[in-house]
């Protein structure tokens, strides 16, 4: 039996020898457009030189659809076949002039017949970037050793689409900008990837674990040593056998595993020498293995995906550096001057080194050629993550210091507020509140916690008093300590908060100014009403001085800020101001802007701001229309008790329109006067309360808690009713004659409205 095997082996070897001696032969049966084209025979590797720039071994005219190749070959090895659909040797027709049909083989010197369509090939680039081909419509036979090949390339194919899939669509969820992704999703479905890519690991494993002693195996390995941690590339690289170790290309994969391994997850991270921005050397070992959490991260002043994400790691910085989290830059720059000027623009508060050569020896030793690239390093140095950014940089946050992404958080200190405040969230542009929550005050401090899925306008105000307010955004994920007064308000915080203090204190102070100057007018205008037709003319004369100063004082407010959106593009704070922005140069302002910064967390901002500008375009055009003597725009909207109410439906008696909301205080405040003129003249008149910007629940409590015995319909921001009236502020009171026509509008909680009401009822 020994004998008979050793026979066996000794026949095998004199085949292969004899096989090797008589070289290749490879026919192929193509369909597709090739007639008369060029077909090419290159020699192809894993080295990354020849893997995009394969070697011409060969090449021959197709004829018939038919091409043979012959040769002979040192070894077994990769090779490519490459097509040119057209003269100029490209892809003309997709317009990728670099991408052309290939087909990858894997083989000694044997006869290899090809069927195929070439429509079926991928293109070389592709093929080069992820290591993967689909030759599910195209025959080989003649080769056992490509055989193998195949279903390594087949598999790894098909493990790889599923894992693209489950990718897609989760990028496409967190980077829709639209709202805040919740952490619990982005944990499920960065479980899932995990789950997928440990199915992709494990199929590769045991293919090169049952192919270690042939050709197949030690290719899998070399393209594969990326999705494997440090100990599984050296128990794989142990696993092939020594003859195919000293192959080329086993040689090519040993060179490969020995730097790949070096920096994969589980390893020590690897130190070198960089240089700061005074340009001393330090070496990585200063900053990592400290005994805390650092983000190492590659990046360049001039890659825009880089300096796009720096705000979301100032944010991170800020919410999680008091717990230790720490962040080296490393620059790949070659120009020192823009690599400065980025810096001082970013504004980083972290340790920020450079490598002295661009992409080289550092990029080799890290085992990367595109930027960003972030590695997550552990406390005693051992690398934990590697292209460890946004999403899954979030979990790894979120895992170990707990969630802080998806909260605001508050302090305030100030001389306005005692023992309680009032805070009213509202959604930037489309106006949508909230609603009103007062909290107490501990120590004449108030500190909240408040979930967050998207930027808000948080309006704070004393309890019962709506006249004096101040306005701080908030952003999930940031915090903010307010201090000083509502007229002299002091901002402190997170990145974002140090950015908005200068603006943010000045748009307050115009606030401030509005307000007293309001509240001087209303004052006064209480005074005076007592004995209106005596004091007419000096009413008339006040109110034009109060709007003649609130104009003035908002000009120069709107260009204050519309100056500081212009020289800041690049700003997230920029966006919160766009509010003031007038809506007819709006869209302007926005194109204005920098692209991370529109397309970024502050998009739900920018697009209500935009939907809110086209509305107010609506608004004017319906105000050249909407003027007594016309007929009001009818409408159906629910009522409070879900049923539908026409306003036509009410013809026959006077009708008041009501555009109120429960956040806005001026409507709160008219309320006891309202009721007692429906009181006093019941029967003789309806009132409609449209509500408007609010949540169904608080616009319901409000009713009920008001004890509001008249009509109530509940606009939804879709239903733009208060769009078809030009309603412009709020309350805003429209009085409609019994043949459904306008008979007066007054704008603001005013005794003009039931004066007038007592001259049309009585």
């Amino acid at each position: 039996m020994k004998t008979t095997k050793i026979i066996m082996m000794v026949l095998a070897v004199m085949l292969s020898a004899t096989a090797m001696a008589k070289g290749y032969k490879i026919t192929g049966r193509l369909t597709g457009n090739v007639e008369g084209k060029t077909i090419y025979l290159c020699k192809s590797g894993t080295d990354e030189e020849i893997k995009y720039r394969p070697q011409t071994i060969d090449s021959t005219i197709i004829r018939n659809g038919q091409f043979v190749f012959k040769g002979k070959l040192a070894e077994p090895s990769l090779l490519l076949l490459k097509y040119f659909p057209n003269d100029n040797r490209g892809d003309e027709e997709n317009g990728r002039i670099a991408m052309r049909p290939v087909l990858p083989l894997l083989m000694g010197n044997e006869k290899v017949n090809i069927e195929a369509n070439v429509d079926d090939w991928q293109e070389d680039f592709l093929t080069a970037v992820y290591d993967t081909y689909d030759y599910k419509n195209t025959q080989i036979s003649g080769s056992s050793l490509n055989d193998l090949y195949r279903e390594y390339k087949q598999g790894r194919t098909d493990y790889t689409k599923r894992r693209s899939r489950l990718s897609d669509a989760f990028h496409k969820q967190y980077y829709d900008k639209n709202s805040v992704t919740p952490m619990d999703y982005v944990v499920k479905e960065l479980a899932r990837q995990d789950s997928a890519k440990a199915a992709t690991s494990a199929f590769l494993k045991d293919f090169i674990m049952r192919n270690s002693d042939n050709l197949a195996g030690v290719v899998a390995l070399d393209e594969s040593l990326g999705t494997f941690d440090n100990p599984t590339i050296e128990s794989l690289v142990a696993a092939i056998s020594d003859k195919m170790k000293a192959t080329t290309q086993g040689q090519t994969m040993l060179t490969h595993a020995n730097v790949i391994k070096r920096t994969a997850e589980g390893a020590p991270f690897a130190d070198v020498t960089l240089m700061d921005a005074d340009g001393r050397d330090h070496q990585l070992s200063e900053y990592l293995g400290k005994g805390n959490y650092t983000l190492l991260e590659f990046w360049a002043s001039w890659c825009g995906p880089c300096r796009g994400s720096i705000p979301h790691l100032k944010q991170l910085y800020g919410l999680y550096h008091p717990q230790g989290f720490d962040i080296v830059s490393v620059s790949m720059d070659t120009d020192n001057k823009a690599w400065h000027k980025a810096l001082d623009e970013e504004k980083m508060k972290w340790t920020q080194l450079i490598c002295k050569d661009g992409f080289g020896q550092v990029a080799k030793t890290y085992n990367f050629n595109g930027i960003p690239y972030c590695v997550l390093i552990g406390p005693k140095g051992e690398i934990v993550e590697t292209n460890c950014r946004d999403a899954r940089l979030d979990r790894q946050m979120v895992k170990l210091y707990g969630n802080k992404l998806e909260t605001f958080h508050l302090t305030a200190q100030q001389e306005d507020l005692t023992d309680s405040v009032v805070i009213m969230p509202m959604y930037y542009g489309d106006m949508q509140r909230v609603g009103f929550q007062k909290y107490a005050l501990k120590d004449g401090k108030l500190d909240i916690t408040l979930p967050l899925d998207k930027p808000q306008n948080l309006v704070l105000m004393r309890p019962g008093d709506y006249m004096h307010t101040i306005s701080i955004p908030a952003l999930p994920g940031e915090f903010v300590n307010l201090t000083g007064s509502f007229a002299d308000m002091k901002i402190e915080g997170s990145n974002f908060y140090e950015q908005y203090a200068p603006i943010g204190e000045k748009l307050n102070e115009y606030q401030a100014k509005m307000s007293k100057d309001r509240e001087a007018y209303e004052k006064e205008y209480q005074r005076l009403v007592k004995n209106e037709k005596k004091n007419r003319k000096q009413m008339d004369a006040n109110k034009a001085a109060y709007i003649e100063s609130q104009e003035k004082l908002y000009a120069e407010l709107k260009k204050e800020m519309t100056d500081y959106i212009k020289s800041h593009p690049s700003s997230e704070v920029s966006a919160t101001l766009l509010q003031v922005v007038e809506s007819d140069s709006l869209e302007s302002v926005v194109k204005g802007l920098n692209y991370y910064v529109r397309n970024g967390r502050m998009k739900p901002v920018i697009d209500a701001m935009l939907k809110n500008a086209e509305n107010e375009r609506l608004a004017k055009a319906a105000k050249e229309a909407i003027k007594p003597g016309v007929v009001a725009p009818d409408f159906t909207l629910d009522d409070i008790n879900g049923k539908p109410l026409t306003l036509s439906s009410l013809r026959g008696k006077y009708v008041v329109l009501d555009f109120w909301g429960s956040w806005c205080g001026w409507c709160i405040k008219g309320m006891p006067d309202m009721k007692k003129y429906y009181e006093k003249y019941r029967g003789k008149f309806e009132i409609v309360g449209v509500d408007c910007s609010d949540a169904v629940e608080k616009w319901k409590k409000a009713v009920k808690d008001n004890e509001l015995p008249w009509l109530h319909v509940y606009n939804k921001s879709a239903d733009g009713t208060p769009e078809k009236y030009a309603v412009e502020a709020y309350p805003t009171k429209i009085i409609i004659n019994p043949d459904g026509t306008i008979n007066k509008i007054i704008v603001g909680e005013s005794q003009e409205f039931y004066k007038y009401l007592d001259e049309l009822l009585k």
